[in-house]
């Protein structure tokens, strides 16, 4: 391979570079060095993760087989907030600060249902 050929190789792969990054997580600081978001694939499934300012984990989205997902958690890193997308179709659930959950409203595939839990997730209403 004479030099010219060489260097037309090494610019083609620089340019490849330029355009295409490939990597299993990608780890973003701030100016302090903390992890404040994350990008990764896990199990062939890809997700996002958010953190504050002291590094607690505070919303994630993530796809696996059963579909997307979204999670916010409180101060603590308590997840509080689940919103998922099913085949049969979405669901919210809400949590008190304890992880208990509190209320659960869905679309699924036989309609629409709303169920409301006491401090130990002990259904106390529903609809229908």
């Amino acid at each position: 391979m004479t030099t010219e050929e060489r260097l037309g190789k090494l610019e083609r792969e620089v340019a490849a570079l330029r355009s295409e990054v490939r990597t299993r997580k990608v780890m973003i600081e701030d100016e302090d060095g903390a992890v404040r978001a994350a990008l990764s694939v896990s199990n062939d499934w890809p997700g996002l993760g958010l953190y504050d300012e002291k590094g607690t984990l505070r919303a994630v989205l993530r796809l696996d087989e059963d579909g997307p997902t979204l999670s916010l958690g409180d101060a603590k890193g308590t997840p509080r907030i689940w919103l998922r997308m099913e085949e049969d179709g979405p669901t919210l659930a809400l949590h008190d600060k304890d992880g208990s959950l509190r209320a659960l409203l869905g679309v699924l595939k036989y309609g629409p249902g709303l169920v409301l839990a006491d401090e130990k997730g002990n259904p106390t209403w529903s609809a229908p």
